[in-house]
């Protein structure tokens, strides 16, 4: 089964192709259709090797690659659509905060990026995510 994303570009190249025959569209207009891209979100592969790279840095505790490494996860987190990788993703920020001995400011994105997760819970109508993010995010709250 195709993604909503793939399938909205599928039927947008279709529309094209079929306004394009209907106006019977010049060479050229074919030519450039052709050469349409269609883009797909990262494989959830790429999540997992961002997310073990980057506790590696974490279990290495070499700060300055674990805050990059954070930043490579974040994005592959962000491309699975999903709430779990998001979730991942701020716990390991909550460990390089302790890392770096609490001056940071990955608390603050700890909690910006729960609160989107469980927007992404809420909208996959997942219950267990609804349920740890919404304790996680009153236990993190707190220890504020």
């Amino acid at each position: 089964m195709f993604s909503r994303t793939r399938r909205i570009a599928l039927i947008t190249v279709a529309a094209v192709a079929a306004l394009g025959m209907a106006l019977e569209a010049s060479p050229q207009t074919v030519a450039r259709l052709s050469r349409i891209v269609i883009v797909e979100p990262p494989a959830a592969g790429l999540w997992a090797e961002r997310l073990q790279t980057l506790d590696e840095a974490i279990a290495a505790r070499s700060l300055s690659r674990a805050t990059y490494e954070w930043r490579e996860a974040y994005g592959a987190a962000l491309g699975t659509m999903k709430w779990q990788p998001l979730a991942d993703v701020a716990d390991r920020a909550l460990v390089i905060d302790a890392m770096a001995g609490g001056r940071t400011r990955y608390p603050d994105e700890a909690e910006r990026i729960y609160r989107f997760a469980l927007a992404r819970a809420r909208a996959a109508q997942a219950t267990e995510g609804i349920e740890h993010l919404t304790a996680t995010l009153a236990t993190t709250h707190a220890a504020r």
